[in-house]
């Protein structure tokens, strides 16, 4: 079973700036996940190419991500890629109890 290499992940949020506050990611929640290295491989959108993926995440079918989110792991952010977030990870798929989600990931780093 793959649940049991799962690590704690942090899921961050966009926080707005609010008077003297600057605007920022701050800590959302935890999670149980998985975060594989790519093979460099591509996401598509209706045919053309949009993004290179950098990672893989494995998680509960049950985690759910807003389109902001980012997926912090040892010090490392991640964004998920091919936003919208699908509930599932994969489209048009229903998942079955005791299968697990997988979501595309790329590296990203604050003020780029």
């Amino acid at each position: 079973m793959l649940s049991r290499y799962y690590k704690k992940l942090i899921v961050l949020e966009w926080q707005e700036s609010y008077f003297d506050k600057p605007g920022g990611f701050s800590f959302k929640r935890n999670f149980k996940g998985l975060i594989q290295p790519s093979t460099g491989s591509k996401t598509y959108n209706n045919g053309k190419d949009t993004t290179n993926v950098d990672a893989l995440l494995f998680c509960s079918i049950k985690e759910k991500f807003e389109e902001t989110d980012l997926i912090e792991y040892e010090g490392i952010r991640y964004k998920i890629a091919g936003a919208p977030v699908k509930p599932d990870g994969i489209t048009g798929i229903k998942p079955k109890a005791g299968q697990h989600a997988e979501y595309n990931l790329i590296y990203t780093q604050e003020g780029l």
